[in-house]
């Protein structure tokens, strides 16, 4: 009887190599997400991007007790990048996939990995890209582009625009598969912190269950434009102090060695945060880090205490508001008051200003908006007579003539809807377009804050065809303003919420391995194979591999 062949025994299973390498535990973490990408991405940004990551690699190095994680998001590049940083000459990078910067998914993933390679006593998150306040944020939009995963964008010139705005009204209302009913991109963050809220608490405080602590993250920085909202503070439920700008920021060059000093000489957050800003401050008191800007407010927020007093004065507020501007003649001041708030952006008032402005109204009508208004100016003077503790809200320049926070109201069409260049708002035409992204905010929510907030706009939108299918009827007074808005900018469907001249192309790939001239330009002209890790050990010398040439203005 023939002896039974013997069955090859299974091949064992190599052990998988894990890439990443876990960082020796540190004082603090810095996480930076970087993105450089979506409508308002450019080469320019790339550029900036790239010699501001040579920049935080440089200062990872000078600090001992602090670790590093960056992911960055190039316009340019169909990929992206995340690399670990500390003292170590050694840095740990690689490359992976295109994401989308603007989806919970991808900042939560960014989070889970920070948590896991990078456990700390404290976390400082920090948001470096082209934001508008709190309905834009990171400038990503979750919208297509071509080479993304969501496909190319539609075309953006001025005529064809016209004729999609007149094919849509013989169509009727469309659904817009790419941009229907979404919230805004800022909630990203507050969600994305709460999901991950829970590794946050095991790689704090080194226990598989975490205690249940909050704020997780100890400092959110914003290097973004007009971030210092009341907005943003509420959807930071999970955060402790937020330090951004009221006002644009420059793209160019920040104290990234002194951030750093700041987090590794201090092990209390509420210390570190002052020092930072105190650190910022004095970076913009030079005038070539403003970069051709007359002033960088910076604001440092401490978002427990600044949502609670905002939690109980301004609904008091609304409603004190609402019942006095039922007269016509105090409609008017009370309009005035708001208009002469407006700070840093024409859809921003300054709270304090706001405060000071509604408390200098005199009558009994407006008496409850006076005491709410003096309330709410708590923000910045501590708690009641100043006595216990820091305000909650902190300037690093105390003769700035901002306030430190601000809040949306939408502008009249003029300041609404013109070109930025000539005064128009950056952050006006996306609400208008957008509401629902505003209207879901917690703030304007939880406060009511919204009916205030969204008032002028009404039924009018950016496009004046679709208010009119909307059913928004004439009144003369406002059509006359609109047109003046009309002369300033195409109020006859914006092409992009952010506009951009042209397309690019990112359907190649890019060669990391090489050094740039920016002079030149980026060499798309070779592949990358991004399933490979970049190891930035072997001779990667950030300083000599970039030519920068001269500095790029913001």
């Amino acid at each position: 009887m023939a002896k039974k062949a013997k069955k090859p025994s299974p091949k064992k299973r190599q052990p998988r190599t894990e890439f990443w390498k876990k960082g020796e535990r540190k004082l603090w973490t810095v996480a930076i997400y970087m993105a450089a990408d979506g409508r308002s991405g450019s080469s320019d940004l790339d550029q900036v991007a790239i010699r501001e990551l040579g920049s935080i690699v440089e200062a990872a190095r000078t600090q001992s007790n602090v670790n590093v994680a960056v992911q960055l998001d190039l316009h340019g590049v169909a990929g992206s990048l995340r690399l670990l940083a500390g003292p170590e000459p050694k840095v740990q990078g690689k490359f992976g996939p295109e994401l989308n910067a603007a989806k919970k998914d991808t900042l939560r993933n960014f989070l889970k990995w920070v948590t896991t390679y990078s456990e700390s006593e404290h976390y400082l998150l920090l948001f470096w890209g082209h934001s508008s306040g709190p309905v834009v944020f990171v400038g990503d939009f979750e919208l297509a582009r071509p080479g993304s995963p969501n496909g190319p964008l539609a075309s953006s010139g001025a005529s064809a625009d016209v004729l999609s705005v007149i094919s849509a009204l013989l169509k009727g209302p469309q659904p817009d598969a790419s941009d229907a009913s979404r919230p805004a991109l800022v909630k990203t963050v507050g969600a994305a912190l709460k999901d991950q809220s829970t590794l946050f608490a095991q790689a704090k405080y080194q226990s598989k269950r975490g205690r249940a602590k909050t704020p997780v993250v100890d400092i959110v920085l914003f290097k973004e434009c007009f971030m210092s909202t009341l907005e943003t503070a509420f959807e930071l439920d999970h955060a402790r102090f937020m330090i951004a700008s009221q006002g644009k920021v420059p793209r160019l060059n920040w104290p990234y060695k002194e951030i750093f000093r700041c987090l590794a000489e201090n092990k209390e957050p509420e210390s570190a945060a002052d020092w930072i800003l105190d650190a910022l401050g004095a970076h913009y008191e030079i005038g070539r880090n403003r970069r051709g800007k007359d002033h960088v407010p910076v604001a440092l927020v401490d978002i427990p205490r600044a949502r609670a007093l905002a939690e109980r004065y301004v609904p008091k507020l609304v409603t004190g508001l609402e019942a006095a501007r039922r007269d016509p003649d105090r409609r008017k001041k009370i309009a005035s008051a708001f208009n002469r708030s407006a700070l840093g952006d024409p859809a921003l008032v300054d709270v304090k200003l706001l405060c000071r402005n509604l408390a200098a109204l005199e009558g009994v009508p407006y008496q409850r908006v006076r005491a709410a208004a003096a309330g709410l100016l708590e923000l910045f003077s501590g708690a009641p007579g100043g006595k216990d503790g820091p305000a909650a809200v902190r300037l690093a320049r105390g003769d700035s003539m901002f306030g430190g926070v601000s809040v949306l109201f939408f502008p009249d069409p003029i300041d609404a809807l013109g070109p930025a260049h000539v005064g128009g708002s950056f952050i006006a035409p996306v609400v208008a377009r957008h509401p629902e992204r505003y209207e879901t905010l917690d703030f304007a929510e939880k406060t009511r804050w919204k009916e205030i907030a969204l008032e002028r706009l009404a039924g009018w939108r950016v496009n004046i065809l679709e208010s009119f299918r909307g059913g928004q009827r004439l009144d003369f007074n406002q059509l006359e303003e609109i047109s003046k808005a009309i002369a300033l900018g195409d109020i006859l469907g914006r092409p992009t919420d952010l506009d951009i001249d042209k397309p690019f192309d990112l359907d190649k790939g890019f060669d990391f391995n090489k050094g740039f001239d920016f002079n030149k330009g980026f060499d798309f002209s070779k592949g990358f194979d991004f399933s490979k890790g970049f190891d930035f050990a072997k001779g990667f010398d950030f300083v000599k591999a970039f030519d920068f040439g001269a500095d790029p203005s913001s």
